[in-house]
């Protein structure tokens, strides 16, 4: 028995909804840890940019 088109783009489409079901429950695991991981980098990127920010900031006072 030969299938209809569209039964096959009835499977066709169920496994494409399931292929994005899967893909949405990865990126809603991995998002939240993207950020948290984006929040360190920037905390620590300020912390090293610190000194040069002081110190830019007392030259600009004339103070250095």
């Amino acid at each position: 028995m030969s299938t209809s088109p569209w039964g096959e783009l009835r499977r066709h489409i169920a496994a494409h909804e399931r292929r994005c079901a899967a893909e949405c429950e990865w990126l809603e695991a991995v998002v939240p840890e993207i950020q948290a991981a984006a929040s360190v980098l920037a905390r620590e990127l300020a912390a090293a940019c610190e000194p040069d920010q002081a110190q830019a900031r007392t030259e600009g006072d004339g103070r250095a």
